[in-house]
């Protein structure tokens, strides 16, 4: 089954940057949806897809699996879960100022891949730290 959808269309991911908090679980979801069409808009339906998330430096090495899965795959929907043990080996990054709240540490993208081996990244951005003061 390949994947059909309006979004695969595009020559380019939808630009979302995320922030991680050092230390502690970070989790996001997210819904692919087909559409605007003559129906309306429907949920990008993954049966049979796997989905990959990375974090890399510039320098293109990974240095995080954002823990990516289709939980939801009628609806279209996608996890993202790193758990605090993961999110605390976090460092900061050298090209970071001590000062800095926000730290860039890289970038991150999501790909799809159907049964047929076709791929597609829907979404993709930068990725910043957020340092956490309390923690054990």
């Amino acid at each position: 089954m390949a994947i059909t959808s309006t979004w695969l269309e595009s020559p380019a991911p939808g630009k979302m940057d995320i922030t991680i908090c050092r230390g502690r679980t970070f989790q996001r979801s997210w819904q692919l949806l087909d559409g605007p069409n003559q129906s309306g808009v429907a949920p990008t339906v993954l049966a049979g897809c796997t989905v990959l998330a990375q974090v890399r430096r510039p320098d293109d090495v990974m240095i995080l699996d954002l823990g990516a899965t289709v939980f939801d795959p009628i609806n279209g929907w996608i996890r993202l879960h790193v758990s605090p043990a993961q999110t605390s080996l976090l460092v900061f990054p050298a090209n970071g100022r001590a000062d800095d709240v926000r730290p860039c540490l890289g970038r991150w993208d999501v790909q799809v891949t159907d049964a047929n081996g076709d791929t597609v990244t829907p979404l993709a951005g930068l990725v910043y730290v957020q340092w956490n003061e309390a923690r054990p």
